[in-house]
């Protein structure tokens, strides 16, 4: 298996380490489920996913892909929803682990993506959400421009996030050609 080489390859191997069977896992962008049926199975069936998209088929295909992987679909909670309102659906100081693998579904509707706006006020709700040494993952495209968008308005908020309660981490390959996909990771303390 490989460890890195790419954000998602990286995010993987890292949540990994901090997330524990019985957990509270936030997918706050299915697109075509890989991340909700990963953290599915590694909080169990004893944990809870809450998993997010604002196109129905994002939900329908990875409803699909847990069925058919016979995971334990019965710990997710799909909201067809922007991320943006995910303080409707989910309390403060509740979740171990979240992701925001932003961009647009790959295969199915490029046009439809993920926004700076409606991304920035998720994450601070996210943040918001995550349990004392909680970890929140953002992967970021900025090879299309709604992603760039994202990249210009996440950076600097990221940079300027109180370091007294929350550690902040930046990764990117920087061998990489054509803007490559970068990971903030961000713990609350």
């Amino acid at each position: 298996m490989k460890h890195f080489g790419n954000v998602v390859n990286l995010f993987q191997h890292l949540t990994r380490s901090v997330i524990e069977e019985g957990m509270t896992a936030l997918d706050a962008t299915v697109g075509k489920g890989n991340d909700t049926l990963f953290l599915s199975n590694l909080v169990g069936k004893a944990g809870k996913v809450y998993a997010f998209d604002i196109q129905k088929e994002a939900i329908e295909l990875s409803k699909v892909k847990l069925q058919a992987e016979a995971l334990f679909s019965d710990n997710v909670t799909f909201i067809l929803d922007s991320h943006a309102n995910l303080s409707f659906y989910v309390r403060e100081a509740t979740v171990d682990v979240a992701v925001f693998n932003l961009g647009y579904l790959p295969s199915i509707n490029k046009r439809v993506t993920t926004s700076a706006e409606s991304t920035l006020i998720a994450i601070k709700q996210a943040m918001k959400a995550l349990k004392s040494g909680g970890v929140l993952f953002v992967l970021c495209y900025r090879g299309h421009e709604a992603g760039a968008e994202e990249y210009d308005v996440l950076k600097p908020f990221f940079e300027a996030v109180s370091q007294v309660y929350y550690d902040v981490f930046y990764s990117e390959f920087v061998n990489q050609k054509n803007n490559p996909p970068v990971m903030w990771v961000i713990e609350k303390k």
